[in-house]
């Protein structure tokens, strides 16, 4: 098979006073994948969130070219590509539920391929699970469960291993939740939000444990490169929700979150037992009237965990403070607490609420997210 050459010879010239040196580098471009299902099909394997996704794993794809709906249990255990401006609906009945389930956005460069919940989607690894089972990954589509009246997902059994989300565009029923694991020991091992928008129209979680959940078997979170938002400011949004609950390690770095408020139960609530890094990230609050903070951790406010925490920025109007962790505690050895801004990061940069769309500006340019 023809092998394309993807490096391009770039002409460099550089003057000193009448002097010219003329030079030629390689550059590498990137490869632009418009069929991630003819990759799947030959053999490649599909790297998402950690988890490797092959057709040597899972089997035959389904390529979704036409809008489809789901209205049978094991139609949700396979692998899906749905190709730009096609919707795959979910309607299995909420009483059933899914082993496996992974959808994939078919054109790298158009996100246009839509994910539909018509129904809550219960996850079920079954007592006795195979390796391909308990897995629940959408890339590159957008997820829309804006018409649920109900929590978006939710866990039927103890151990589900993974619940990610790469590059997707994020829809809520409003006011309700992401994903629920509220009974007690039921629990995700890795949770991913990466590279993804999400617009929050009322107050509500992306992984709600509630009072009562108490297991200690969440191994990661991972909170990296999204823009979370709100058009008008909401006053309790949580990223982790589980103060009775513990997850090993969380890594929270370059967001950005807007118009999103915690009051001091924080955007993590609950214990983190190793490792917590917290970098880059860009926090945007207004109508600020109570005190705030990202981290309220059970237990182990103090506590020297491993990680990193510094570089993180929050403008603020209001007298009230925000701060990383309860009480200004700082349980990373090394940490840095958060620079308070008193000038508004995105003047001169970019704030559209209508699109979610917040670059700031070249001063503030490392911190939050960057989509290509």
């Amino acid at each position: 098979a023809a092998t394309a050459d993807n490096t391009k010879d770039l002409t460099v010239q550089v003057n000193k006073g009448v002097a010219w040196a003329v030079d030629k580098i390689q550059v590498e471009a990137k490869a632009i994948i418009s069929s991630y299902k003819a990759l799947y099909d030959a053999g490649q394997t599909l790297m998402i969130g950690g988890v490797e996704i092959s057709k040597d794993k899972y089997g035959e794809a389904t390529l979704v070219d036409a809008d489809k709906t789901l209205t049978e249990q094991v139609e949700s255990y396979g692998v899906f590509f749905v190709n730009p401006g096609v919707t795959l609906t979910y309607n299995v009945p909420s009483t059933i539920s899914s082993r496996r389930m992974i959808v994939i956005g078919n054109n790298e460069l158009d996100n246009t391929a839509c994910f539909k919940l018509a129904q809550r989607f219960q996850t079920n690894q079954t007592s006795k699970p195979e390796d391909i089972d308990g897995h629940f990954i959408w890339q590159n589509v957008v997820f829309d469960a804006s018409a649920l009246t109900q929590a978006c997902m939710t866990a039927y059994t103890a151990e589900q291993r993974n619940v990610i989300f790469d590059k997707c565009e994020i829809k809520l029923p409003s006011g309700k939740n992401l994903f629920e694991a509220t009974s007690d020991g039921r629990y995700v091992k890795n949770f991913v939000i990466q590279n993804c928008k999400i617009k929050i129209e009322a107050n509500s979680n992306m992984l709600n444990l509630g009072a009562n959940n108490t297991s200690a078997n969440f191994e990661t979170m991972k909170i990296v490169n999204n823009v979370f938002y709100a058009e008008t400011p909401l006053e309790n949004v949580k990223l982790f929700n589980g103060q009775k609950a513990t997850v090993a390690s969380v890594e929270v770095s370059n967001n950005t979150f807007v118009n999103l408020q915690t009051t001091t139960s924080g955007y993590l609530h609950g214990t983190v037992s190793t490792s917590i890094v917290c970098l880059n990230n860009l926090i945007y609050s207004t109508s600020v009237g109570a005190n705030q903070v990202v981290f309220r951790l059970i237990n182990n406010d103090s506590a020297n965990l491993t990680g990193a925490c510094s570089k993180n920025i929050i403008y603020k109007d209001g007298t009230s403070n925000w701060q990383l962790f309860y009480s200004g505690k700082m349980p990373v050895a090394g940490g840095e607490q958060a620079e308070i801004l008193k000038v508004n990061p995105f003047d001169g940069g970019t704030f559209d609420l209508s699109t979610g769309t917040f670059v700031p500006n070249a001063t503030y340019a490392e911190y939050g997210a960057k989509f290509e």
